[in-house]
């Protein structure tokens, strides 16, 4: 029988992307630190095609190449007969994703799964000789899979501490899991400390907004907030805005005051709430501050706006055209922050936005109209 394993695994929504994309496009990195499975065909035919199920079969073939070797022994290694099943039990893989796609003109319906680790040559210049001759790092055989223990009772013992949260449940260690950072697609930049999903949610999610703003579909307290001519669609700016935002949040000593020249928005969440889905939660309950509010037909930035919808403000200045965010996870205070800065902060008394039929007011000089979304795009 074999003994006990260590870690939880944790799904990764980044492993999940990276893995997908590459199921039908070959020329899709996969970080040499990270070790997928074998690609296998769902047989996704017929009526009613249950995927779930199909996914389980995989999962189970997978599961039984156990049975082609004694893992009894002490500190089970990887075997080519096991390739698949040894990535799943690895003790170094915390997180992990699966997914399936059928691709263009295929009849096959794919699956993968991916790990964020990778089973090391013994030698640290053989792992860089094989890197440098462009050969994918993958588990390779005689890689231990995990430290075998004398009793299952003994499985806790090695766990290390998690805060205020129980170390060990049902036999494997919990712990903080820090979201691979080297999945592709890759981030913009690391400098505001979210991945590439977080900063692609928040440019969707902010532009998205603006949207509704600039054709008049946005409501406010008794009705919708006059349409506008001018409204600007955001740049992501990693380097300098997000850079910047990060810095303010430094869990020991944050600092909640925008940058010379920006406004700033951000909101704390719990330790249970995921970064991305603090983001998600922080940027529509920034948006929602409008229904606190009622916009004149000038859209004019009152000291009630100000008051009781300054989140919003902050984001729908027409002018603003570029903004970056940072997300930070303060462990020992206990809580999840994430923030976001904009380039133009609006000004008591004065209209956020002007008020019109959406991009007559756009710079023909330096931007374009996207006729869909109402919003003037830089050239």
């Amino acid at each position: 029988m074999m003994t006990p394993l260590k870690f939880q695994k944790v799904w990764d929504c980044g492993l999940e992307h990276n893995a997908w994309l590459k199921l039908c496009d070959s020329s899709v990195p996969v970080d040499p630190f990270y070790t997928e499975t074998a690609v296998k065909s769902l047989d996704t035919k017929g009526t009613p095609c249950n995927v779930t199920a199909k996914t389980l079969d995989v999962l189970k073939t997978f599961a039984e190449e156990s049975n082609a070797v004694d893992l009894s022994g002490q500190n089970p290694k990887r075997s080519d007969a096991i390739a698949n099943f040894a990535v799943m039990i690895a003790q170094d893989a915390k997180g992990f994703a699966c997914t399936y796609q059928k691709c263009s003109g295929s009849t096959q319906t794919k699956f993968v799964c991916l790990y964020d680790t990778l089973f090391v040559l013994e030698q640290v210049a053989s792992i860089l000789c094989v890197y440098l001759q462009h050969f994918s790092l993958r588990m390779v055989a005689d890689n231990q899979t995990y430290e075998s223990i004398a009793d299952k009772s003994q499985a806790c013992d090695a766990c290390p501490a998690n805060g205020n949260k129980p170390k060990c449940i049902k036999y494997l260690c919990q712990y903080e899991y820090t979201l691979a950072e080297d999945a592709y697609p890759w981030p913009i930049c690391y400098d505001d400390m979210m991945t590439a999903d977080m900063q692609d949610t928040a440019l969707y999610m902010h532009n998205y907004y603006r949207k509704l703003i600039a054709t008049g579909w946005a409501k406010d307290k008794n009705g919708y907030a006059p349409r506008a001519k001018n409204m600007n669609a955001l740049e992501y700016d990693c380097d300098n805005i997000g850079e910047e935002t990060a810095i303010l949040l430094n869990c020991t000593n944050p600092k909640y005051t925008p940058t010379s020249g920006y406004s700033l928005n951000y909101e704390k969440f719990s330790l249970d709430v995921t970064p991305l889905d603090g983001l998600q939660k922080a940027i529509s309950g920034w948006y929602d501050q409008l229904k606190n509010v009622d916009l004149d037909d000038k859209a004019t930035y009152t000291s009630q706006i100000e008051t009781n919808a300054k989140n919003f403000a902050n984001m729908a200045v027409a002018q603003a055209t570029k903004f970056g965010c940072a997300a930070e996870r303060c462990q020992a205070q206990g809580y999840n922050i994430v923030a976001c800065q904009y380039n133009s902060p609006p000004d008591i008394d004065s209209p956020l936005y002007e008020v019109g039929k959406p991009c007559a007011g756009c710079d023909k000089a330096t931007t374009t109209c996207d006729q869909a979304d109402g919003l003037c795009v830089t050239k």
